[in-house]
């Protein structure tokens, strides 16, 4: 990594790579939430909604917050990281970046198409907390 206060010089991560790894991190909870909501009616429901909060504290808080890495992103190559430091942003920022992307969907979703177009390929969240996705295979 380079030293502190440096963003390392690799590309951007392209929104396709950002989706892919969204994707790969919830496609399996939603169909377990799912199944949970049906077999069990609220009961499964709730179950569900604390599945769902604990992998988000455990992937995107602890694991994107030590390692910049979710589950999605080290699968697809890709992790985040502070564009102050070059870093991961450390578990409490970890998660504030995940509410804070409550914001890209504001606007029809316009936050989270934002990447197609930006310098940076940041959405809203990533702007406001100065953080970029990065092209950077798990090694």
């Amino acid at each position: 990594m380079p030293p502190a206060g440096a963003v390392p010089a690799v590309p951007y991560a392209a929104w396709p790579q950002r989706f892919l790894a969204w994707l790969i991190d919830y496609a399996a909870l939603i169909v377990i939430v799912l199944i949970l909501q049906v077999a069990l009616g609220t009961a499964g429901r709730l179950l569900g909604d604390l599945l769902a909060l604990g992998w988000f504290i455990y992937n995107y808080g602890i694991q994107q917050g030590t390692t910049g890495y979710t589950l999605g992103k080290g699968i697809i190559g890709i992790k985040t990281i502070s564009e102050s430091t070059g870093q991961p942003v450390g578990t409490g920022m970890a998660i504030v970046r995940g509410i804070t992307h409550i914001l890209d969907s504001l606007a029809c979703f316009i936050g989270w198409l934002w990447p197609l177009w930006d310098d940076k390929r940041q959405t809203f969240a990533d702007k406001i907390l100065t953080q970029v996705v990065i092209v950077a295979p798990k090694s």
